[in-house]
């Protein structure tokens, strides 16, 4: 004869659990043991679930960080330097990130180590441009 085992999930509050211990209504080693693997899974879920909220507001973050940084280097210059500038840079990096890095970061030797973000900034967007036409063509830094 086949035995058949049923798998009944039970989810007690400590007072029901002192009860049936009481009792002896059911098995308490596989009642209490069933009881910590639940209390794990749930926290396990719960780790999980915040663990997956902090990821999204981190990657959030960095596309409004980017967004914003986009909108910023869009303020000092014209439209007809943007349209030169950001095909170009998407070129050389592979997303907008990367080109906001780049312009915050990459120390341009010929401009006294100055980043881009610092050349733009300080009214010097000129000689960035020039140190962008001039690699376009193949010079050297």
């Amino acid at each position: 004869m086949n035995e058949r085992t049923h798998v009944v999930e039970l989810n007690f509050n400590d007072a029901e659990i002192k009860l049936l211990r009481e009792a002896g209504s059911l098995s308490f080693n596989s009642l209490e043991i069933y009881m910590r693997l639940s209390l794990l899974e749930k926290a396990e879920r719960d780790l999980t679930r915040h663990a997956f909220r902090e990821q999204n507001k981190q990657r959030l973050n960095r596309v409004l960080n980017t967004m914003n940084s986009i909108r910023e280097v869009k303020q000092y210059f014209t439209d007809e330097e943007l349209a030169y500038l950001l095909p170009l840079l998407k070129k050389w990096c592979s997303n907008e990130s990367e080109i906001v890095n780049w312009l915050n970061t990459y120390k341009i030797p010929a401009c006294a180590n100055k980043t881009p973000c610092d050349l733009y900034k300080s009214g010097k967007k000129e000689l960035f441009l020039q140190y962008i036409k001039h690699i376009e063509i193949g010079g050297f830094e």
